[in-house]
């Protein structure tokens, strides 16, 4: 049985200006917790049965919705708000679990984390029956997640934390922090989150690509992915080669660092022809990429034509060069998932993580997704598509 109060048919501005239930009951009416409930109540153990399985996960959504950054404050707000009571299922005051219970099914929710993973993926598949153009443009990228320890300590508070470090070191543009990173691929258009990751600071970005995509992989048809932008972080033979098997367009900036094209080659990539000039692209033909006499080209009056198979070294000769305008159109919509990470952290909880613990810190940034995904769903259920985009005054 899914959640009873239907989302309410409001104006846009009259959404906007709402009390923010009317944004819970947007979010709880577009998720379908029973298959997820049963699941938790089979790992639930056989001690004392305590609070409604229900109850305790729409009283941590709501937490989210909310904004509300710790238990503590959850709770207060269950205390006052007699009307956030009775959305989430809590029959009176004295009904409200405490602090500790809340953190406990936090807990709970942490150790099987793959309850609110499945959660957010059936979620993104309704949206893509709603709008299967989603998922066909998907930007990669990762955003620090700090931790509540202190790094500079010789045994931290939260031992699953790490050093990570974002931007050009050589160039004095890094910056440091301890904790996690949350790793997205997001729909350029809707800016939706497809599919996330989370990891120690330390983890590389370019070798947690792959596993975005496998997850891409069963949210997705085949064929589905057209192209996957990504800035040069995750500039690697391994990621071009995953993408392209994919049959998408690798978009990922040039890396100089370790690696550059051949000789015969400008620093874009684009092959020199035998009067030493640059070629021109002349698009793809199947499993080929073709380049033909630039301007000014003299060999053979430039009716010159070369091939280049693109898995002999799709890094080199990928199937959509870098120096084209399309990628360049391509590649700006990777500010897309730059967006998301700064909603997760202006509008959402990825600024406040009070837990410690990978599992915790996978589960409380999941959460923010879910919520931003599940109201998504829940304003194209309700006729209002063109709120989608809108998603971020959800957890405003």
């Amino acid at each position: 049985m899914s959640y009873s109060v239907q989302p309410p048919l409001l104006a846009l501005k009259d959404f906007y200006e709402s009390d923010t239930n009317d944004r819970l009951v947007l979010v709880l009416g577009a998720l379908d917790l029973d298959p997820h409930l049963r699941r938790l109540d089979r790992r639930r153990g056989r001690g004392r049965r305590g609070y409604s399985l229900r109850m305790m996960l729409q009283a941590v959504i709501a937490g989210w919705v909310y904004n509300l950054h710790s238990m503590a404050e959850l709770r207060r707000e269950l205390l006052r708000n007699g009307s956030l009571r009775i959305l989430v299922g809590i029959s009176s005051v004295g009904k409200v679990p405490s602090e500790d219970t809340l953190s406990r099914f936090l807990a709970r929710l942490a150790q099987s984390g793959d309850v609110v993973d499945e959660l957010h993926a059936r979620v993104v598949v309704q949206i893509r029956e709603l709008d299967p153009g989603i998922g066909k443009h998907v930007a990669i990228d990762s955003t620090a997640i700090n931790a509540w320890a202190n790094g500079n300590r010789s045994q931290p508070a939260d031992l699953d934390a790490s050093w990570g470090c974002k931007g050009h070191k050589e160039k004095g543009e890094s910056a440091w922090w301890f904790g996690y990173k949350e790793h997205l691929a997001v729909d350029t258009r809707a800016e939706l989150v497809l599919a996330y990751k989370t990891t120690t600071a330390s983890a590389s970005d370019a070798k947690n690509l792959e596993p975005l995509l496998e997850k891409l992989d069963h949210l997705l048809p085949a064929g589905h992915l057209e192209a996957v932008m990504a800035d040069a972080q995750y500039d690697s033979q391994e990621n071009h080669e995953a993408i392209w098997v994919r049959q998408a367009l690798p978009i990922i900036d040039h890396n100089d660092r370790g690696w550059g094209p051949a000789p015969g080659y400008t620093k874009e990539g684009c092959p020199l022809c035998d009067c030493g000039r640059p070629m021109r692209f002349l698009g793809r033909d199947r499993v080929y990429v073709k380049y033909g006499g630039g301007e000014g080209c003299t060999c053979r009056e430039g009716r010159l034509i070369r091939r280049w198979r693109i898995d002999h070294d799709v890094r080199l000769h990928p199937p959509l060069p870098r120096h084209t305008k399309k990628w360049e159109r391509l590649y700006d919509k990777r500010t897309a998932v730059e967006r998301v990470n700064s909603r997760g952290k202006e509008h959402g909880r990825w600024r406040s993580l009070k837990h410690r613990g990978l599992a915790k810190a996978h589960v409380h940034c999941a959460l923010t997704m879910l919520v931003q995904a599940a109201g998504c769903l829940g304003m194209m259920q309700a006729g209002r598509g063109e709120w989608a985009r809108s998603v971020v005054r959800l957890v405003a």
